[in-house]
Formats: C-alpha cells, structure tokens, sequence
C-alpha cells in the first residue's frame, strides 16, 4: 500500500516496531491459549496514576482485581485514543481465531471536542494504516514509528474559528496561548481555569461530528462478531467545572452526552449497554481537585471500578475477571 509506505519512510529514522497494541490485541484473540473473555479498550484514563497514590495499580487492573476469579480481562489503551481506533482494533477480531464475550468501550466526551478531535498528534493515521494494512493480510504485524516528535499547530488550524458559550475567544489559538500561559494573579488563574473547562468539554456536538460516524459501525461490528458491548462515558471534573464556569456547566455538557445517547437509542438492547457516568464522581476524586481532566487518583479509580464491576455483572455475564497473561 503506498501511503502507508510513504508513511513508514517518513519515521524510519526513528525506528519502528510492530504495532504494539495490535500485537497486544493479537496476543489475547490470535493465539493457540484461552482467550480472554473481556476485551477492556481505553485512553490514558485507564492507564494514568497519581504521583500521590499508594495504590498504583490502573484502572483495567483494578477492575480485573474486583471480579478476578472466574473469567479474564485483556486491556489495549493508549493516550488519545478514540472511537476511530477503537473501531479499527475491534474490526481486527473479524479475522481473529478467537473473540471476546464483552467489549468494555469508555467514551470519553472531550475526544469530540476540537482540543481533542483537531490536535495533529492525535489523529493516529499511522496506526490506522497499519490496522487497514494487517486486515488486507493477517499473516504478519505491520510496523509503526516510535517515539514519534511532537507535531506543531499549523498557523491556519491556530486560526480556526470557534464557537463556545461563556467566552469572549473565539479563535483554537487564542485557547491555546491562555492555556500556555503562566498567570499569577488570583484573577488570571481563574480565567485561565475556566478557558480550559469551556474548550475542553462545552463545544456543542452535533450529531454528525466525523468520530460519531463510527458509533453505528462499532455497534453493527460487534453485533455481527456475536460480541456485547457495555459503552460508558468517562466521569468528567464536573464540579470544578461549576466552580469555574457556572451550574449550566454540567448541563451543556450533559447536553454533549445526549446527543450520543440518541445516536444509540435505536440500537439498545441486551447485548449492548450505555451507561452514563459524566458526572458520578465528586471533584476529590481526579488527580488535581480544580483540573480540567478524565484522570483519576486511587479513590476515583476504586469508585469507578466498584460501578463498572457491577453494571458487568448486571448484564449477566456472570464474570469475574484476571488480567490475562501476554
């Protein structure tokens, strides 16, 4: 395939290896051991810990721990990933010998928003070619660039006209040099705080966003593999949002979450379940009480693991898991 040459060669010097996490795929569906009954996808929320934490273990290891004794988890995560990839990994099953009973899918609400969605280094079109490249011929893992630089903003992506309630900026850059700013007064952290809630997760999503496309498609693919699937939207700082940008923050975003829910309406039924947990943690319960992110410290991760051990046992699978050996 000639583009994805063309993007090999363009990494080359800084050396590539086969495709990690569809090695890691693989290695749980593809091979001659029990396969694992849970395939647990993510971003960096379920790899993150806090700097404080004693309990260092993940978030999928924790859930793994909750339900350990009767069936096994295998998790593939990476930070940014999103419905796209997520679609891509679940296709490699059609061609695997062995699939999972369950797909845990945690929907994250920020990856649809331009902070997210537009940011260059998180398009994964190389990992996407490999995966399209592995479907064209399974017989070997197509190899990616390593420690890949960071790739810049353009000036005209920096322009980019935006469109969000609460805010006098109007324009991607604008956001982005009031979060790369250093403020020292009481009154610009503030600001700046609030900037970052409002980018972060207030952009109105429609219900035609390019990354929503894929949520029919992962439903009719694991419908068709014979696979449930249990999507659960990732608890979000939502208090601190309040704190910073007024009450009307929990609902605009819940507003987001409801325009995913009515993409899936027509489709609920037992061997798909949605869960919304947009806002069923408490501020205490993120790695920085006033931070506009998904990542959680130790309690956070318990909290979380506690709700998604028993909405799993809820839809009768009758699983307890352990982490599957790679």
């Amino acid at each position: 395939m000639k583009i994805f040459d063309r993007i090999l060669s363009t990494f080359s010097a800084k050396g590539t290896a086969p495709y990690p996490e569809l090695k890691k795929l693989l290695s749980g569906y593809n091979s001659q051991r029990a396969a694992p009954e849970i395939l647990y996808l993510g971003d960096s929320v379920v790899e993150r810990v806090s700097w404080g934490d004693k309990d260092k273990r993940t978030l999928d290891v924790m859930v793994a721990d909750r339900l350990r004794n009767q069936k096994r988890l295998l998790c593939v995560s990476h930070s940014a990933y999103h419905l796209k990839v997520y679609y891509y990994l679940l296709k490699v099953l059609s061609c695997t010998h062995q699939k999972p009973d369950l797909v845990i899918l945690p929907l994250n609400i920020r990856s649809f928003a331009p902070q997210w969605d537009l940011n260059p280094n998180w398009q994964f079109n190389e990992e996407i070619a490999a995966l399209e490249e592995f479907l064209k011929d399974p017989s070997r893992i197509p190899v990616i660039s390593q420690n890949k630089e960071v790739i810049p903003f353009t000036e005209q992506e920096k322009g980019m006209g935006l469109d969000f309630p609460f805010t006098h900026l109007k324009r991607f850059g604008e956001f982005q040099e009031i979060i790369n700013s250093n403020p020292t007064s009481d009154e610009e952290k503030t600001f700046r705080k609030k900037q970052i809630f409002i980018f972060h997760y207030l952009h109105p999503l429609s219900d035609s966003h390019p990354k929503l496309m894929f949520f029919p498609q992962i439903i009719g693919l694991c419908r068709e593999l014979n696979i449930r699937l249990f999507i659960y939207v990732t608890p979000v700082n939502y208090q601190s949002g309040q704190r910073y940008v007024g009450k009307a923050f929990a609902d605009l975003l819940s507003a987001n979450v409801n325009v995913v829910r009515q993409k899936m309406e027509t489709n609920l039924d037992q061997a798909l379940h949605f869960l919304d947990l947009s806002l069923a943690l408490p501020s205490e319960a993120f790695f920085h009480a006033d931070e506009a992110s998904e990542h959680l410290n130790q309690y956070g991760r318990a909290q979380l693991t506690e709700i998604l051990a028993n909405e799993v046992v809820s839809m009768g699978t009758n699983v307890k898991v352990g982490v599957a050996p790679l």
